[in-house]
């Protein structure tokens, strides 16, 4: 028999193993977690040099464009002549109609207090009706009412003419049909 020594001796070399074995798991896990620090920062770096490329790229796009719009000028007409040539399917649209961006104030009071609303309008005259348009990527119940009001105002500008609505968009929203349809606006998108 081992006696009490002995089994002291046998139990603490069992304690001790244990220890040892525990001792090599959390090595383990250590390294492990290193492993993924290491990882972590890569990760990191990646995303620093994703986040550097895309601002590098925002501020190209930004330039181009700035540049685009300075030599531009009266080009602009075109590109939107040519937008609505194809939206609305009507060839005899001409640049010179146009009249971008009109800052208008409603002083009469057609739709809100007397000189309270500000509206910015795209014009195109044509044959003595005028068309009142937008184009945006997509629409929303709220901007066919905002398309309606400038509509109304610039009818209030011009009542010896026929003043229209147009919405040109790539997508719009639900219920945007109808609304069109309420209001008399006419809608072009990329789904027609």
């Amino acid at each position: 028999m081992r006696g009490f020594r002995g089994e002291f001796r046998y139990f603490r070399d069992r304690v001790e193993e244990r220890f040892e074995q525990v001792d090599q798991r959390f090595e383990q896990i250590d390294q492990r977690f290193e492993q993924m620090d290491q990882r972590f920062e890569q990760v990191d770096q990646r995303f620093d040099s994703l986040s550097q490329e895309i601002r590098d790229i925002r501020d190209w796009v930004e330039g181009i464009v700035g540049k685009f719009q300075v030599r531009s000028g009266r080009n602009l007409e075109n590109v939107v002549a040519g937008a609505l040539r194809v939206a609305l399917r009507r060839p005899d649209i001409k640049p010179e109609q146009l009249r971008l961006r009109q800052r208008l104030v409603d002083e009469k009071g057609v739709v809100g207090p007397p000189g309270q609303r500000r509206f910015e309008i795209d014009i195109l005259a044509q044959d003595g009706q005028i068309s009142v348009f937008e184009v945006k990527s997509y629409y929303e119940w709220e901007d066919i009412d905002r398309l309606s009001e400038k509509v109304a105002f610039v009818q209030s500008l011009y009542p010896d003419k026929k003043v229209e609505g147009i919405m040109i968009a790539l997508a719009i929203g639900d219920e945007v049909r109808e609304r069109c349809v309420e209001l008399g606006i006419t809608l072009a998108y990329h789904g027609d």
